[in-house]
């Protein structure tokens, strides 16, 4: 079934593979710098890119428009795979499993190949990133463990009792497919 997508413009329903909105004319190809996410990307199922609006150390800023909905939206990408991958970067670090999954995704529609081209790694592991291929690098760690120690730091802040500055907890690196060259 074919994602809904509307223009990023007019919020008008877009046919499947429009390249021009037939309801305001405007073009949705070529419109934004090369690294940046082309106009009418549709992210996740639910959002379509517009404009570029801003490029800063952070990632870019784009307009867009929420389908579901038919709003509009404003839509950050930190950190870009594209830029990234064209200033020479070997490795991506995602700070979770959901974020490594939707760089793998972004990648290969880049037609950018993990490992063999840039390497990918997780800060979080799940399931998913092991079934996935290739599979993802990730660092395991205990969640609750964590949770609870940062829960008793918070209680002691708010008590007014000292808190330890540096807390180090176990966790593995799980090395996997994503990075080995």
């Amino acid at each position: 079934m074919e994602q809904k997508r509307l223009c990023p413009f007019c919020i008008g329903e877009l046919p499947p593979a429009a390249t021009v909105c037939p309801h305001c004319g405007k073009i949705l190809e070529g419109c934004n710098p090369a690294g940046c996410l082309p106009v009418g990307t549709v992210l996740a199922g639910r959002y379509t890119v517009g404009e570029m609006r801003s490029l800063d150390g952070e990632g870019v800023l784009y307009s867009g428009v929420e389908n579901l909905g038919g709003f509009r939206v404003t839509i950050k990408e930190y950190l870009p795979v594209t830029l990234s991958a064209e200033r020479g970067a070997d490795c991506i670090l995602c700070m979770d499993d959901q974020v490594a999954l939707l760089a793998l995704s972004t990648l290969r529609q880049l037609n950018l190949r993990v490992p063999q081209d840039i390497r990918l790694a997780s800060l979080y592991d799940d399931e998913a990133l092991q079934e996935c291929t290739p599979q993802i690098t990730a660092v395991s760690f205990d969640a609750e463990q964590l949770g609870r120690r940062t829960a008793q730091q918070l209680l002691s802040l708010i008590r007014h009792q000292p808190v330890e500055t540096r807390t180090l907890l176990g966790y593995q690196v799980g090395l996997r497919l994503s990075t080995q060259t």
